[in-house]
């Protein structure tokens, strides 16, 4: 709250029950055009990323739509322990307000579009005992006081057709991986094909430099699939 004084932003504070849901949330009373944010705090599959995820309340946290707007491995969120060493902050108090507590800018920050130019949200002042109302304009302020980029993504309210044109992303980015796996280490160049966030895999990398088995003249009649497999 000091930084927001600091940075000459005005807000209000208002105080209430715990709230850790958006349920909770609803059933204390708040004025409807009050626009409640939903913050989630997730990380990638191997635990590398770590992202500050903010939709409007009234939106279903679809973690699939997100991995395709964010171009991540699966998502998940995080647990108690990484919400503490990024954000200093317990489960239920995730707010873009506890990006003071990520020094090192480890965190990455998307907003749902949805939410640019709002005239009042309303966050956690890193305590789910209150809650801040204040313009976008001023939370991006802060966010950027703090050193962090807000980036944008599109997230449907409902199923929605960008939210299955990003579900089909996801199908075929996975079988995009399985088939690069499948022919990895013959002499076609399946390596175009491997999205971008994959290529400076370890693991990909290691496929790539596997080399054909050289079958004698008598395999020479196979079909191409069978003349080209891994070597053990």
């Amino acid at each position: 709250m000091e930084r927001l004084k600091e940075l000459g932003i005005h807000y209000e504070l208002v105080e209430h029950a715990p709230a850790f849901t958006m349920e909770e949330y609803n059933a204390l009373g708040f004025n409807p055009n009050d626009e409640i944010c939903k913050n989630l705090f997730l990380r990638d599959y191997k635990g590398t990323r770590h992202m500050l995820v903010v939709l409007k309340g009234s939106k279903h946290a679809d973690l699939r739509l997100i991995q395709a707007e964010v171009e991540s491995s699966k998502l998940s969120f995080a647990s108690d322990k990484r919400l503490e060493k990024y954000l200093d902050v317990k489960k239920g108090s995730v707010s873009p307000l506890g990006l003071i507590n990520d020094k090192g800018c480890e965190v990455e920050v998307y907003f749902d579009e949805d939410l640019k130019n709002a005239p009042r949200l309303g966050v956690h002042p890193n305590d789910n005992t209150a809650t801040v109302f204040l313009p976008y304009a001023d939370i991006e302020k802060y966010v950027q006081s703090t050193g962090h980029t807000i980036r944008f993504i599109k997230v449907c309210a409902g199923k929605c057709l960008w939210g299955f044109i990003c579900t089909c992303r996801f199908v075929v980015q996975s079988a995009r991986i399985a088939i690069f796996i499948r022919f990895a280490g013959t002499k076609r160049k399946w390596t175009g094909i491997v999205p971008h966030f994959l290529k400076k895999s370890r693991k990909v990398q290691r496929l790539t430099t596997v080399k054909p088995i050289r079958f004698t003249s008598a395999a020479a009649h196979r079909p191409f699939w069978a003349q080209n497999v891994f070597a053990p």
